[in-house]
Order: C-alpha cells, then sequence, then structure tokens
C-alpha cells in the first residue's frame, strides 16, 4: 500500500502541482497578480502537499478531470486551485484594488 500512496503522489505532483504552479510563475500578469502574490501561491501549493493528495485521492475523478484541464489549458488556474487546494487561491491583485 505505501507504493501505492508514493506512486498517486508522484502523480498528482507531476500533472497537477508542477503545472498549477508552473502556469502562475509564467503567467503572473494576465492573471493580475504581483510577483509577491504568484510566490505565495507557489510556495503554498509546496507546503500543502499533504492537504493536495488527501483531496486528490478521496476523489479520483475531481483529480482526473482537473489534471485533463489543466494539461489540455482548458481549464481555469484559480477553479483548479479551489478544486484540489482551496487554502491556496488567489484573488487577483487588480480586483483587489478595484474593490
Amino acid at each position: 500500500m505505501i507504493h501505492m500512496e508514493g506512486f498517486i503522489f508522484a502523480l498528482v505532483s507531476f500533472f497537477i502541482i508542477g503545472p498549477l504552479q508552473q502556469t502562475v510563475e509564467n503567467n503572473i500578469e494576465e492573471m493580475g497578480l504581483t510577483q509577491q502574490s504568484a510566490q505565495q501561491v507557489v510556495q503554498c501549493l509546496s507546503e500543502d502537499y499533504q492537504e493536495i493528495y488527501q483531496r486528490a485521492a478521496s476523489d479520483f475523478w475531481r483529480t482526473a478531470t482537473v489534471a485533463f484541464t489543466l494539461w489540455t489549458g482548458m481549464g481555469d488556474v484559480n477553479d483548479a486551485l479551489e478544486s484540489i487546494a482551496p487554502s491556496c487561491t488567489f484573488v487577483s491583485d487588480r480586483k483587489a484594488v478595484e474593490s
């Protein structure tokens, strides 16, 4: 069972955490984030891996859907974060200033 958990965690890291981090880092301006806000999201994804893994393991189909939409570019980053790592969601710094 331990080997299977490690395998699942590796898949979650490769197909979800990595792409989310990369998307945030590469699209800071389009997402309306400051460099600091983007770094906070990326750091949160790194630190909350246990929560992410637990949520992914508890609902395989949601996890597969999130991974698919991220890899195809069809999904919104914040929607994916809300689904798989709600503690890492963000509010666009542009929207925060407008409020």
